[in-house]
């Protein structure tokens, strides 16, 4: 997973940078193998902004903007939200991966199986 941190306006301190370097990797870090690269662009004009961009490997995208009076906080909530969309992401990848294996083994199971009842229902 590579971080670029870019910047806009201003020059950012390399304190910053660093904040910025551990916070995304604290949030982010648990999804290191699927991610490529994350691009975080700070703007620190009237409104300082931050939007982080999060490529994964698979050719995905999340794409998140926020909005503070601190350039740092901006970037901390911007990547916040990042990581719990990247979580969705991943929660509903594995949630229909298991359904669709589910689904396979309960058609496999149905084709073994022949009927229990000898009769069809309501034959009687």
């Amino acid at each position: 997973m590579r971080i670029i941190i870019k910047t806009t306006g201003s020059d950012v301190p390399e304190g910053m940078r660093e904040m910025i370097r551990r916070r995304a990797h604290l949030a982010l870090g648990r999804f290191a193998n699927e991610i490529d690269r994350v691009v975080i662009t700070l703007d620190e004009g009237a409104s300082p902004t931050c939007q982080v961009s999060v490529r994964g490997r698979s050719l995905w995208q999340v794409l998140v903007r926020d909005e503070d009076r601190w350039p740092g906080a901006a970037a901390i909530h911007a990547l916040d939200r990042a990581a719990r969309d990247v979580a969705r992401r991943f929660d509903r990848t594995i949630a229909h991966e298991r359904n669709r294996r589910r689904s396979a083994s309960l058609l496999a199971a149905n084709r073994r199986t022949p009927n229990p009842t000898p009769f069809p229902v309501g034959a009687r």
